[in-house]
């Protein structure tokens, strides 16, 4: 689940997600110009490290991705290029939160350093 624009914190230019205690969460990424911005995800390897806000490694949360998959209209938007899949897991000891307590890295290739989303942590 996204959070609305103004609860997201601006130190999280690509967005926040609510990461469920019991279901996690999957994040669905495109890549590519604003004319069609899902043409370009399958140029690249994509990942994603989670940590806390301070930067310390966590085992609370995991992330796997997963494709590039065909794009369909209810996911990209139109049925032009593709996209990955980002499948956060939870782990154990991990609580409810009321700020932005963990970050996720997203990593196009060997950066991670290009992007950065907000993760809370609801029920």
């Amino acid at each position: 689940m996204t959070l609305r624009p103004n609860a997201c914190p601006r130190r999280f230019p690509d967005g926040c997600y609510i990461v469920s205690l019991r279901y996690g969460a999957n994040i669905v990424w495109c890549y590519g110009p604003p004319s069609n911005p899902c043409a370009d995800t399958n140029q690249y390897g994509w990942g994603g490290v989670i940590t806390t806000a301070k930067g310390n490694p966590t085992t609370k949360m995991s992330a796997s991705w997963y494709g590039p998959y065909q794009c369909v209209p209810s996911l990209c938007g139109s049925d032009q290029g593709t996209y990955v899949l980002d499948t956060i897991s939870v782990g154990k000891g991990l609580r409810e939160t009321s700020r932005f307590k963990y970050v996720e890295s997203v990593c196009k290739d060997a950066s991670c350093v290009a992007s950065a989303i907000g993760l809370l942590v609801g029920p």
